[in-house]
């Protein structure tokens, strides 16, 4: 199962970004294709879309409520990337939650 990140309390119609770090543990370079968020509020930045084996890239999650200013509650989202090359094939995937005050 995909580890959950708990970003805990966030300002609602706010912007709030959290830093990460993305490994690649297999034994060959990953080329990530675009990264999928469950929700638009949800945006996910990479240094790097090239990761070498056994590489760590510093990521950012962005959370932006500013075009919703109004929802508060609890949140569970997802991001996920497949690779490009060598071979097409889920990269990486990502569970968050949040809790919007």
């Amino acid at each position: 199962m995909t580890p959950l990140h708990d970003l805990g309390a966030v300002k609602r119609g706010e912007r709030s970004e959290f830093a990460f770090q993305l490994c690649n543990d297999s034994s060959t370079a990953v080329d990530l294709g675009p990264i999928q968020t469950s929700c638009e509020c949800l945006e996910v930045l990479l240094k790097e879309k090239r990761l070498e084996a056994g590489q760590t890239v510093a990521g950012t999650y962005v959370l932006d409520f500013r075009k919703d200013p109004t929802f508060t509650g609890g949140l569970l989202l997802t991001a996920e990337a497949n690779s490009v090359k060598p071979t097409p094939r889920k990269a990486f995937a990502l569970r968050l939650s949040a809790d919007v005050k």
